[in-house]
């Protein structure tokens, strides 16, 4: 019975220590001996510091305790703090064995927080972090403070936290083992998301440097980003900086959270249709979203807390209407990937419990930010399969562009073809047609320069012949007036002796013209005989130019024009004397047109040269105007004359320089200087081709 009594009142006592200690400003937390891992949140006395002025000798006394604030929910969530925050906690060992733990503020290496910690051996104030600094002696994400409770101590903890970004007091006593496993574990996850995500972000852009498509440029950057985000939100950044990066390192996280998010958006519009009420979207929401999500950043630097909340908020509604749109893109049939929506759908939700709980509407759960860690990843996955959709589709687009490509190139090879063919027949055509009547030109060059010729041979037969009808008609008269003295018996020796002379020298004069008319008509008909027929033959070119040279004699009759020939020796050839005789008729009918004016005087000199081996040189050198500069190149081109008003056809040249170089098969130049002359250079070959 009396075993029972003491036993009630042991409970009796214990139920009113632990009813004095709820009521107690200040409770204290007994630290259990066997537990890795242990809360004391509940016993953590908040206060508020607005205006930045409370002492640390006040807070501690508990002076300010009447301003604690008061939770609904453990651990308390701050949100985004627009004020400092003074924290107080008692803890006490109650083992008869000195203790060793680490007062763990959970995921809050971004936070700044000086401690004085007061207990039987005095006051210690120092400042505590992550990373292994001189304020901080544990190499972990999380803050943490090294403490050592001797058996039965009590010490109180005072801190004073500052914070630019969001602020949970998820205060934790943990063993050292404790801390360092769930770090590995954690790291781990991180690893195979920052791994994951950097293979597929250099992937992507590997595919990017072939395809040039903007969406896997605004996929790198949003993967890059939201990994640089979330490598500072979770601490990771700080344990390699150490706990004197807070300001800059939230300052990287809020720029990266923005940054990522745009991004995003621009990835999101990429994906969905250009068409319906998109347009009007994009211009009258999309694009001032973007402009405040860019805003918010500079924000951030003046007021932490404001910016924080803009870039929350921000990136919630323009989630949220990315989401509405692509599910109406999606019941068009605009938005064709449903991975890409499948992602978008999961990115935003977990990004809207995160942002909640950031923003400190919704408690602190870890479950969230592992949750994000692997949406994170599983969006990346998902986007990255849009991606390569979106590239199937535009290899396939390609490849319908290729064939019809190819299609349209073998119908334009075709058509090209066709009209090449058609172009080809024309102008063979044409060139049968030009080749017709370029050899109808040069046959009536050929017959008007024989029909001169043939008008020159019959002035220059007309001569002699008349010359030896004149002496016979006089024969003729003498012999009648011989015939009547005789018969009427007056015929006296003076008489006869007369018509003797007469007849002997009218004889004369007759046998002579007609000699040198024969030989008129015996040269004119060589050189026709050789301009009609065209054919080969052996002949001595001298004695050819001597024959060739009287029948042109008609050309230059009236005109003081000298036509010399220089040919020493015998020079015998194997051509075609017709084609010769053309060239040199030509070459003397072009200087009595070009190189002398109609009453100017001249010489003319066919020279031919000793020849050497095979062949010999014949050169036709006139005393007459020259050739300028300018034209000498164009003398030998089809249908060029200088005097078409004259009469000049311009197929003379040409023609002489077609019969040197094909029918003669030599080759021919012309050296000239304006006033002094020009000559035409014909290197012929002993025997033609």
């Amino acid at each position: 019975m009396s075993l029972s009594i003491c036993r009630f009142c042991l409970l009796l006592v214990g139920c009113l220590v632990c009813a004095l200690a709820h009521a107690a400003p200040l409770a204290t937390v007994v630290v259990d001996p066997h537990a890795s891992s242990q809360a004391v949140s509940p016993a953590l006395t908040v206060i508020a510091d607005g205006n930045r002025d409370l002492p640390f000798d006040a807070v501690a006394s508990g002076q300010h305790d009447s301003e604690a604030l008061h939770f609904q929910r453990h651990p308390p969530n701050l949100g985004y703090p627009r004020q400092s925050y003074w924290v107080r906690l008692r803890l006490s060992n109650p083992s008869a064995e000195p203790l060793q733990r680490l007062l763990v503020l959970w995921r809050g290496a971004s936070q700044r927080q000086e401690v004085r910690i007061a207990s039987s051996r005095g006051t210690e104030t120092r400042l505590y972090g992550t990373g292994g600094s001189s304020t901080g002696d544990v190499f972990s994400r999380h803050q943490a403070l090294r403490l050592t409770l001797a058996a039965g101590e009590t010490i109180t903890l005072t801190l004073h936290l500052s914070s630019r970004s969001s602020a949970t007091l998820d205060y934790r006593l943990m063993t050292e083992s404790a801390l360092a496993q769930n770090d590995t574990r954690d790291t781990a996850m991180f690893s195979v998301l920052g791994g994951a995500a950097i293979t597929m972000v250099a992937l992507v852009m590997a595919i990017w440097v072939g395809v040039r498509d903007k969406v896997m440029l605004w996929f790198s950057g949003f993967g890059f980003f939201i990994l640089l985000f979330q490598f500072h939100a979770e601490g990771y950044a700080y344990q390699l900086a150490g706990p004197g990066w807070q300001t800059p390192g939230t300052l990287v996280a809020a720029f990266a959270a923005a940054i990522h998010g745009v991004f995003l958006v621009l990835m999101a519009r990429e994906f969905m249709v250009s068409t319906g009420p998109i347009p009007r979207l994009d211009r009258l929401v999309f694009r001032p979203l973007l402009v405040a999500l860019s805003l918010s950043f500079p924000t951030f630097l003046v007021a932490p807390w404001a910016g924080n909340t803009a870039i929350a908020l921000a990136s919630t509604v323009l989630g949220l209407l990315m989401l509405l749109v692509a599910v109406y893109g999606l019941a068009k049939g605009s938005v064709s990937n449903r991975a890409f929506l499948m992602g978008l759908v999961l990115y935003w939700s977990t990004g809207v419990l995160l942002a909640l709980k950031r923003m400190g509407v919704l408690p602190e759960a870890e479950w969230v930010t592992k949750a994000q860690q692997a949406t994170t990843l599983l969006t990346l996955l998902l986007f990255a399969l849009a991606i390569s959709a979106r590239v199937r589709g535009i290899a396939k687009q390609h490849r319908d562009m290729q064939r019809q490509y190819a299609r349209q190139l073998e119908h334009d090879v075709s058509e090209r073809t066709r009209q090449y063919r058609e172009a080809t027949a024309q102008a063979e055509q044409s060139l049968k047609l030009l080749q017709q009547a370029q050899t109808q030109l040069v046959e009536h060059e050929k017959m008007a320069s024989l029909g001169a010729l043939v008008a020159g041979v019959a002035h220059e037969v007309n001569t002699p012949l008349g010359v030896a009808l004149t002496a016979s008609s006089s024969l003729r008269d003498q012999a009648g007036e011989l015939k009547r003295n005789l018969d009427s018996g007056k015929l006296t020796k003076s008489a006869l002796g007369s018509y003797a002379a007469t007849a002997a020298e009218s004889a004369e004069m007759i046998e002579r013209n007609l000699h040198r008319a024969a030989h008129l008509v015996e040269s004119f008909k060589q050189v026709s005989v050789d301009r009609t027929s065209d054919g080969r033959r052996c002949f001595e070119i001298g004695q050819y130019l001597r024959e060739l040279i009287p029948s042109m004699a008609s050309l230059w009759k009236l005109r003081e024009v000298e036509v010399q020939i220089d040919c020493p020796g015998r020079h015998e050839m194997d051509s075609f004397p017709g084609a010769l005789g053309q060239v040199v008729t030509n070459f003397i009918q072009n200087a009595m047109v070009h190189a002398f004016a109609p009453q100017q005087g001249g010489v003319i000199r066919l020279v031919v040269e000793t020849p050497t081996g095979e062949r010999l040189k014949l050169r036709c050198e006139d005393n007459g105007a020259g050739i300028p500069d300018d034209i000498r190149a164009k003398v030998f081109e089809p249908f060029f004359t200088t005097k078409r008003n004259r009469g000049g056809t311009g197929l003379g040249l040409h023609i002489v320089f077609n019969l040197v170089t094909q029918k003669l098969g030599g080759t021919l130049r012309v050296e000239s200087t304006p006033g002094k002359g020009t000559t035409f250079v014909v290197d012929l070959p002993l025997k033609a081709p």
